[in-house]
């Protein structure tokens, strides 16, 4: 009826409440209803319960408040239900076009981007046109009607699309905590977050007050609530689209990656997400990533249990899933010397470019940045075939060595390990007051 802040529930008005939070916002608006007080002022078309306006003026008028209330995106939901639901929107070739047009032209001329839901495919394909619209809801409401399996399928297939369009899917919002006096909770929290945040989107937590999973959240970003995203969104891969994995017991397999100097990082889902409830027994073949398979050997890093193998480029692994359980791999290309970066492993995007970046090779080891809230500590963590002889952090043309620790780092401030026996490797550091440091390792 109104797009306006409610008086019971926001007596002091929206901009009051975005000075509380301290946060920017993402305003969500849906179709508008032919008795709206709106259409007294503003030319539209009305069918029945529905109506549209015919010009861009009352979008004008929602940018400019969602801007002044502190927003950075305005959300336009139920668009097929727009789009079917008024007759004139659809009566001659071309209105749906400008209707998009002004939204985004509005938005633009008040600093927002746009965020698509409920969007037809055509929807999809007229954002290559538009300017501002940066996301696009690509799956189903969270747990309304079906489980979480059937929304996997759902988002990772409709992502593939949003992926060749330059879109960043999003997934809606999720809940982080088990069972409370108010909620069920969500069993399936861990992958909730992690498609999320793979999805190089938004990332939206609907918990209860309260009770949130800390340690789940904070997989998806950093201290400061930056996001640690792969660089395009997780989408299925072309085997799943031979057979759907929600009405078979077939795999759901979901790629992305980061890319380095130093090669490229591809993050492998695998899901059991079939409504037959059946055990899933399957092989993931490193050839099945199609453009995405490693030129070269990998080390396979599996991320839920802290283990890793060497893999050839036509590597391949098997697995066995119970219903709706999942696995995680991080391919991790074996740079010369036999050294391998895992990345931050505390997060889902172990080599997301906000946490670690510019990972490149040289003659003698691998360097990388660390990014991160000053003065806190980060842990990489890798594989080298022998002992490093050194480990370096360099800030602002200052260099320091870490010291070398024969066991386990401990409560150590600084400072790094080698596991002669496995290979593994890890480096503790400090992030430096400029928010970033340069690590060395030579081998």
């Amino acid at each position: 009826m109104a797009w306006e802040p409610r008086g019971d529930i926001l007596p002091d008005g929206i901009a009051r409440l975005r000075q509380a939070v301290g946060l920017p916002l993402t305003f969500h608006s849906r179709h508008f209803s032919s008795q709206s007080p709106y259409f007294q002022r503003f030319p539209s078309w009305r069918d029945g319960e529905y109506a549209h306006p015919k010009d861009g003026e009352l979008f004008d008028l929602q940018m400019e408040q969602a801007s002044s209330w502190g927003g950075i995106t305005y959300e336009q939901d139920w668009m097929v239900e727009s789009f079917l639901g008024v007759r004139g929107l659809r009566e001659y070739p071309g209105r749906a076009h400008e209707w998009q047009r002004h939204l985004d032209r509005a938005a633009g001329e008040h600093g927002l981007y746009l965020q698509w839901c409920m969007a037809t495919p055509a929807d999809f394909c007229e954002t290559v046109a538009l300017r501002n619209v940066a996301s696009i809801r690509t799956s189903g409401d969270y747990r309304y009607l079906f489980d979480n399996g059937l929304n996997w399928v759902w988002f990772l297939h409709t992502n593939a699309l949003a992926r060749a369009l330059g879109l960043n899917p999003f997934k809606d919002v999720f809940l982080s905590h088990g069972k409370t006096t108010f909620s069920k909770g969500e069993p399936y929290a861990e992958v909730e977050a992690m498609l999320a945040v793979l999805s190089a989107g938004p990332v939206g937590i609907g918990d209860q007050l309260g009770s949130s999973n800390r340690d789940i959240i904070m997989r998806t970003c950093r201290e400061d609530g930056v996001l640690v995203k792969p660089d395009a969104p997780i989408s299925a891969i072309d085997r799943c689209f031979r057979a759907n994995a929600f009405f078979v017991v077939e795999p759901l397999i979901g790629e992305t990656y980061s890319a380095h100097p130093a090669g490229r990082w591809a993050y492998v889902t695998t899901f059991n997400a079939s409504r037959q409830k059946q055990t899933l027994r399957c092989r993931v073949e490193l050839a099945d990533l199609g453009a995405m398979q490693p030129a070269g050997p990998v080390m396979a890093y599996d991320w839920r249990r802290g283990a890793w193998n060497r893999l050839e480029h036509n590597g391949a692994w098997d697995l066995e899933l119970s219903f709706q359980d999942w696995d995680y791999r991080v391919l991790c290309p074996i740079l010369p010397g036999e050294i391998a970066v895992f990345g931050d492993v505390t997060k889902y995007a172990t080599a997301g470019d906000r946490r670690i970046a510019h990972i490149t090779s040289l003659r003698d080891g691998v360097s990388f940045d660390l990014l991160g809230v000053p003065d806190t500590q980060v842990e990489i963590r890798g594989y080298s075939a022998q002992r490093p002889e050194s480990v370096t952090v360099e800030l602002t043309g200052e260099m320091r060595t870490l010291n070398a620790v024969n066991s386990e780092l401990g409560g150590a401030d600084e400072g790094w390990t080698w596991n002669a026996g496995a290979g593994g490797w890890t480096v503790r550091v400090r992030i430096g007051r400029v928010g970033h440091v340069r690590v060395r390792i030579r081998v």
